[in-house]
């Protein structure tokens, strides 16, 4: 079985992603993760893509769809793709890589919450920029500013500041046109405004009636 999640920035898809993996042993494939360490080991995918995440914009298609068709070579079932697709140009060519390499894709689950709910959720995230954990609004660090992890001073990445999430969320909006209409046979809307373990064993539920 192969899920999609869908949904606008800081709808929580990566945190329910990461609990559906460890609750049913999917593999999650988070294009945001996997762009930014591109990025952060510094290639050249990771060079072309840093400029347009760094201003909120939506990283070019073809960069985008490398990094999944890689991922998707390696893992073809048990996959949660996070993040991707983001528009109907993107939902297209993955159609094509499954069909390429004989995989199937059985739900997609669409977190569906207030804008200014997540604006306030993201901006207020800090990251761990040493083992990458993420703290917020409702995980905060046990002390201010450092990861419990590894002790390390948590950063807020320039993705998650104000301006630039606002921008986020209006490319967003451009581009999620007609995305959920693309797969409504497969799609399930799952409330996100509600606390995170509500949301999971809603997203749960899904996936075992599925």
């Amino acid at each position: 079985m192969n899920l999609i999640f869908l949904g606008a920035p800081g709808a929580g898809k990566g945190t329910i992603a990461k609990l559906i993996e460890k609750e049913f042993g999917f593999k999650q494939f988070s294009t945001g993760d996997m762009l930014r360490a591109e990025v952060s080991k510094g290639t050249e995918l990771g060079f072309n893509a840093k400029e347009f995440m760094e201003k909120g914009l939506l990283v070019p298609n073809e960069l985008v769809a490398e990094i999944v068709s890689n991922a998707l070579s390696e893992h073809k079932e048990g996959v949660i793709l996070d993040g991707f697709p983001r528009n109907l140009e993107q939902a297209k060519t993955l159609e094509k890589i499954i069909q390429e390499k004989e995989i199937q894709i059985n739900l997609v689950l669409d977190f569906k919450c207030d804008e200014e709910i997540l604006i306030k959720r993201i901006t207020s995230r800090r990251t761990c920029p040493k083992c990458s954990e993420i703290y917020g609004l409702y995980n905060p660090s046990k002390e201010k500013n450092k990861c419990d992890k590894c002790g390390s001073e948590l950063i807020q990445r320039p993705d998650d500041k104000e301006e630039v999430v606002r921008n986020r969320f209006k490319v967003f909006k451009e581009n999620n046109k007609g995305l959920p209409e693309f797969y409504k046979e497969k799609l399930k809307e799952i409330d996100a405004c509600k606390k995170i373990e509500e949301v999971f064993e809603e997203a749960k539920k899904a996936i075992e009636e599925k």
